[in-house]
């Protein structure tokens, strides 16, 4: 018997199904809600999912760079192309059976009512925008969303004091982490089962009742004619496969689900791999003279909503010591001084509502998408007075000395410093920030110059063809959007069984 199997995970001697009623391809939120449904509904599902399988009893024998280069794609940082007044980023995307809800922070938001409310009177969203509510009702329960009030690290509890004497509208992050230990390995499995990861929830569901895994198997290419999907085409173990599917769903999230049905040939919709959202994301590393062992506590436990109007949501971040220490901006001399220090160090970060948008492309280069994306002057402004926000927040919570996320500059000492070096001029590539969470390139809606997906998930001019994930919801949501995936999986799932 194979280690896989030990698990319960079918091994690669196990044979692929040569037809099967529906078809999911990706098992991480998205997948897993539909997959729930449906095989709930008595229909045979199976799900293939392009990376590895993995259970609680490896996460914790697992390096963070073990997770990074075996569960995440391109080693945790995709490439993102971007113009010559676009910061230099990359995109944080998971590969692994049960998706991003594996190795992500945990958040769990609802999506503002203004922004769901802008679906409805923007693209004729009518089911969506009133079943979505009850949407999150449900995926709450399920996954056990709970308040982190209890975990505050040192350092969290700082920040929150700088949110209070600045006057700042401030909350308790909840996640969907009921029975946390503050272990701080959400971004590497969580060893303690705490995390309600699709493992052991909707994709645990699905399982039980009947539905079928198949780990490291990639799909290639869907096959069929003009408003039908007949197959799908990949790779396992090095041999080439072929499924038949009455039905056929992508949960490959906003970049490879685009991606996949443009290298399939299905072009007839413009806005296929159109109108990418990413949240830019940054963050400040605050200096302080006490210990704060900011590791020791609830990976995020503490935001800030007072700038939401403006589309920018500050959260603290605790990662454990390695990933801490890798993320530093720093070399040389200058690292090993900051790595000394790293138990008076705390970290907050900051994301943005993007107004821009990005675009995916198929390429020659087999598998590889390409992604690019152009940042506008009212983001890079929006993204500047978020880190001006996080460098008053850090003086305010007692910092010394914060780092600010600029290549190549001195850590501020004062308010002076810091706003001297926010108005100074910041090239493209001095910022150092990332994207976490891709969205909007299959997206919904009845104008079909517009979208690419009715509200049941169906592509225009598809019988058989369903987008179910993260590229379905229609524009940025200025928070971290599992939730609401879940959410809209959940929308999507009751319409294909009522």
């Amino acid at each position: 018997m194979t280690a896989a199997a030990s698990y319960g995970i079918p091994d690669e001697s196990q044979p692929l199904p040569a037809q099967v009623q529906d078809l999911i391809v990706g098992t991480g939120p998205s997948g897993s809600v539909i997959a729930s449904h449906l095989q709930r509904a008595g229909r045979q599902v199976v799900l293939l999912e392009e990376g590895p399988a993995r259970v609680t009893e490896q996460f914790s024998k697992m390096t963070p760079s073990d997770v990074f280069g075996s569960m995440y794609r391109t080693l945790g940082g995709f490439p993102v192309l971007g113009g010559p007044e676009t910061p230099p980023m990359v995109l944080v995307m998971a590969r692994c059976k049960g998706g991003g809800t594996v190795v992500n922070g945990a958040v769990c938001y609802r999506t503002d009512e203004d922004v769901v409310d802008g679906w409805r009177k923007t693209l004729g969203l009518q089911h969506l925008t009133r079943e979505l509510w009850r949407g999150y009702e449900r995926a709450e329960r399920r996954i056990g969303v709970t308040s982190m009030a209890e975990l505050h690290s040192a350092a969290a509890i700082k920040a929150r004091g700088g949110a209070q004497r600045l006057g700042w509208a401030h909350h308790d992050v909840h996640r969907n982490t009921p029975g946390c230990k503050g272990s701080g390995r959400c971004l590497t499995g969580c060893p303690n089962e705490a995390k309600q990861s699709m493992l052991l929830t909707y994709l645990k569901d699905a399982e039980a009742l009947g539905a079928t895994v198949y780990p490291d198997t990639q799909v290639t290419k869907l096959t069929g004619d003009f408003g039908k999907v007949r197959s799908v085409k990949g790779k396992r173990a090095g041999k080439a496969f072929e499924i038949k599917a009455e039905r056929v769903f992508l949960a490959c999230g906003a970049v490879f689900s685009p991606f996949l049905l443009l290298r399939s040939g299905i072009k007839h919709l413009r806005a296929i791999g159109r109108h990418l959202t990413i949240h830019p994301s940054t963050r400040a590393y605050y200096l302080y003279d006490d210990k704060v062992n900011a590791w020791e506590g609830a990976f995020q436990s503490f935001a800030i909503h007072q700038f939401r109007k403006e589309g920018i949501h500050l959260i603290n971040l605790s990662p454990p010591p390695l990933v801490f220490g890798a993320s530093l901006p720093a070399l040389g001399a200058q690292l090993r001084t900051m790595l000394k220090q790293l138990p008076h160090m705390g970290v907050m970060g900051g994301l943005i509502s993007d107004e821009s948008e990005g675009r995916v492309f198929a390429t020659p280069f087999d598998g590889f998408p390409a992604v690019q994306y152009t940042m506008t002057a009212a983001d890079r402004a929006k993204l500047l007075r978020t880190i001006g926000l996080l460098g008053d927040l850090g003086f305010a919570s007692g910092a010394r000395e914060v780092y600010l996320p600029f290549n190549w500059r001195p850590a501020v000492k004062n308010h002076d410093q810091l706003h001297a070096q926010i108005s100074s001029k910041v090239a493209a590539h001095d910022f150092e920030i990332t994207a976490q969470h891709p969205l909007g390139t299959c997206r919904m809606g009845y104008d079909e110059d517009l979208s690419v997906v009715r509200e049941d998930g169906r592509v225009h001019g598809y019988d058989n063809l369903y987008v179910v994930d993260s590229s379905v919801i229609p524009t940025s949501i200025g928070v971290n959007p599992m939730l609401t995936i879940l959410a809209v999986a959940e929308v999507i799932g009751q319409s294909l069984v009522a």
